[in-house]
């Protein structure tokens, strides 16, 4: 196989398909699992190929998990962005709504769940905490620059820890960490909310926001 001028392989198609049947099988058990439970040769042996095969394509365990994990980032952002600039003037809510809905309705598709589990691991652990930077951090600032200018008045301090909150809120849902409060005063399991309750999150975050904007 040739190499280009840095070293790395220059894959042909069959390489290429190779690869993303690597990433494809990472992505379901990372996201069923962990970085830590999930072994190499889970990967191999989940891709169908050799464990060495997976070395080939990614020197290590880590590096097969940070391109897994920025393999689907460009596009949560795309369409983040893309909704909000489709916006004329927004108000707190209609911002809030750019950036929950679109993760919440990819996390609702098959092909997206396992990524989307994947995404609030590296939210939680502080070793992924320079790779959620490098993903996420730069959309995250668009948004926050559009909630200052939503809310001149406020100070620019509230506004940015009222949006680290509701980042937390958002993963936290993401990660079904609500899953277990559906039942409550029902006596029974409820819906989703991660499917169901789209707009009451939506409504929560922005409201809270507010809430911390306008604090004394």
């Amino acid at each position: 196989m040739d190499r280009s001028l840095s070293g790395r392989p220059v894959l042909n198609r069959q390489g290429k398909r190779t690869r993303e049947a690597i990433l494809n099988a990472a992505e379901e058990l990372f996201g069923q699992g962990s970085f830590d439970s999930v072994s190499t040769r889970d990967i191999a042996e989940g891709a169908d190929v050799l464990l060495g095969v997976v070395g080939y394509h990614f020197k290590s365990k880590e590096a097969l998990f940070r391109a897994v994990a920025a393999r689907r980032a460009d596009e949560v952002n795309r369409v983040r962005l893309d909704r909000l600039n489709a916006l004329e003037d927004p108000t707190v809510e209609e911002i809030i709504d750019a950036f929950v809905r679109p993760a919440l309705e990819l996390h609702s598709q098959p092909d997206w769940r396992h990524y989307m589990n994947i995404v609030t691991q590296i939210a939680h652990e502080k070793r992924w905490r320079a790779l959620d930077s490098d993903l996420f951090l730069e959309n995250a600032l668009v948004f926050l620059s559009a909630l200052k200018r939503a809310l001149p008045e406020s100070d620019p301090e509230r506004i940015r820890v009222g949006l680290l909150h509701g980042i937390s809120v958002l993963i936290s849902v993401l990660g079904g960490g609500t899953a277990r409060l559906n039942h409550l005063g029902r006596g029974e399991q409820g819906p989703d909310v991660r499917v169901s309750g789209v707009d009451d999150i939506v409504s929560f975050v922005a409201s809270g926001i507010l809430a911390v904007a306008h604090a004394k």
